[in-house]
């Protein structure tokens, strides 16, 4: 069952957000303590979790207290993060499993010294394995983003043409090559398989509301998968979402976002990438908070 309005709260940034939270949820369920034990808290990173357990502690006058479920959504790996809840998430549906991180970077490594190569000048291990590294980080933060890495193709570099052509060649290596290894071995990148666990978990809210509480606290930079997770559960009979510091007055204007790339290390300068070419990702306008 969802609520009429979403529920949406925030903490002001001069209060100690952990322990603003701690409080809370303790008051909000002082009149059924297993509810507290029942509820599930998403996080953005795993130091959000020690700290919210930490503030329980120091709230519990040291009298036992049933924890919730803390989930962190940011910096762990996402069988780390996602293994006790990926039954919650899946709801029967068949994901192939995520490719090892130290085979990708093999593998990619190993592609890459072989695009790098030439008879006269053979590339370094080093270099190679910089280089794979950084197609790692672009492939997952593409991926992350909910954005096909496909998309690169289709961008608008104007006079850069030429360069651009020449990048693409060694972008088709994440683009071409390596998703035909990925159907080979019967495996996907990890960053795709969180944004599948995380997308059908949305829709299963939708379809199955919980019956405990549960709560997104503390999300200040999010991907589109994770926006859709925090509206659906600010929708929810028993959800609540967090925000830190919100300003609730906003100026109301509509501005041009400015273009920075998300392309990490070398491949930033090796695509000369320009203001005004923005990948799917990037929002053409936003509203201006005063």
């Amino acid at each position: 069952m969802s609520s009429g309005h979403p529920q949406v709260y925030t903490i002001p940034p001069h209060v100690a957000f952990v322990d603003a939270l701690a409080a809370g949820l303790l008051e909000r369920t002082r009149d059924e303590p297993m509810a507290l034990a029942r509820a599930t808290v998403l996080l953005p990173n795993r130091r959000a979790v020690r700290a919210l357990t930490e503030a329980f502690v120091r709230l519990s006058d040291e009298q036992g207290l049933l924890l919730p479920r803390m989930m962190p959504l940011g910096d762990v790996d996402e069988d780390e993060v996602l293994g006790a809840f990926a039954d919650d998430m899946v709801s029967g549906a068949a994901l192939l499993p995520a490719v090892d991180d130290c085979k990708q970077r093999l593998i990619l490594t190993g592609l890459v010294k072989r695009f790098l190569d030439t008879p006269d000048s053979p590339a370094t291990a080093v270099e190679a394995m910089r280089l794979a590294d950084d197609l790692r980080r672009t492939l997952s933060q593409l991926l992350s983003e909910d954005v096909a890495p496909e998309a690169l193709r289709a961008l608008d570099v104007g006079g850069l043409a030429t360069h651009w052509e020449k990048t693409l060649k060694f972008l088709s290596i994440i683009l071409d090559v390596w998703p035909g290894i990925l159907a080979e071995e019967g495996e996907i990148d990890r960053a795709q398989r969180k944004v599948l666990l995380l997308r059908s978990w949305t829709e299963r809210l939708g379809q199955m509301p919980p019956s405990a509480m549960i709560v997104a606290a503390g999300m200040t930079a999010t991907s589109p998968v994770v926006a859709q997770l925090l509206g659906a559960i600010a929708r929810q009979q028993h959800g609540l979402v967090v925000l830190p510091g919100l300003d609730l007055s906003l100026s109301g204007s509509i501005i041009e976002a400015e273009f920075d790339t998300t392309l990490p290390g070398a491949l930033t300068a090796a695509t000369g990438i320009r203001d005004g070419n923005r990948l799917p990702s990037v929002p053409k306008f936003q509203i201006s908070a005063t």
